[in-house]
């Protein structure tokens, strides 16, 4: 993917939030790597990848950008 995601999947990883369910990141980065691999073939699918990466990198609290990027995913899929 890039850096910034690979940084912010680190931070979930090393937070205690996430460190009670840690399958909940590799789930995180399931998606994510879905996300991503789905934007070379769709515009579309590169404007939402571009949002989403706009939320990783905010330069907010991490449980903050997750929160943002879960409303982002449930407004954009139900």
């Amino acid at each position: 993917m890039n850096e910034d995601v690979e940084r912010f999947l680190d931070e979930c990883r090393a937070d205690p939030f996430f460190q009670d369910n840690p399958t909940g990141v590799d789930r995180i980065e399931d998606l994510l790597t879905k996300f991503y691999h789905e934007a070379d073939e769709s515009p579309a699918w590169q404007e939402l990848w571009d949002r989403m990466r706009g939320i990783i990198t905010q330069r907010t609290p991490l449980i903050e950008r997750f929160e943002e990027l879960l409303l982002l995913l449930k407004k954009t899929f139900g």
